[in-house]
């Protein structure tokens, strides 16, 4: 997703050698946003490229900001759905080799919405570190509106728990309930 995105590549510019994992079409969109990554000394070598006119789709998930004007607010509108992310079948990626000889792991609380597959993986991806020794970083990067109606803030809470370092605004930690649990 584009928040673990943001994070490889604000690591690669600081000098941490950082890897960057996710589904992205095969076509001039998917290949732009792997070059641009790897351009910026992110590596992605195990980024799946999926084919055109296959399951899942050839879609990159996107979004769009609307520059408010005056008293009219911004507001952001998701074109996520049916991108080949969301469509991809995690039970195919082998987390175990994935995760060799990484030290850390980093996702946002975006990812397992996107999808019951994403969720799957996010949440297999957590207690494989776990099992590994790799540090977890959390950042619940909370956006209701892809919570398709769900409740999704005891996931957001499971996952900041289980996490070594978590990266929160004001209202991810009230969503947390993190005060009634004694973390802060």
């Amino acid at each position: 997703g584009g928040s673990e995105a943001n994070i490889a590549l604000a690591l690669a510019n600081l000098g941490v050698d950082s890897t960057f994992f996710s589904v992205v079409p095969n076509n001039s969109l998917g290949k732009s946003a792997v070059r641009w990554l790897r351009s910026n000394d992110v590596h992605c070598t195990p980024m799946i490229l999926t084919e055109p006119n296959e399951t899942p789709s050839n879609r990159l998930g996107t979004y769009y900001l609307e520059t408010g004007y005056g008293i009219r607010p911004s507001k952001v509108i998701y074109d996520r759905k049916h991108s080949a992310i969301t469509e991809y079948d995690f039970s195919q990626v082998d987390l175990d080799a994935l995760l060799e000889g990484f030290d850390w792991l980093h996702l946002s609380g975006i990812t397992p919405v996107l999808s019951e597959s994403c969720l799957a993986m996010t949440k297999a991806a957590f207690a494989l570190a776990k099992e590994k020794g790799v540090a977890i970083s959390f950042d619940p990067n909370i956006r209701r509106k892809l919570w398709r109606g769900q409740d999704y803030a005891p996931l957001i809470r499971e996952l900041t728990l289980q996490s070594e370092v978590v990266l929160l605004g004001l209202d991810e930690a009230k969503l947390a309930d993190l005060k009634a649990k004694g973390v802060i």
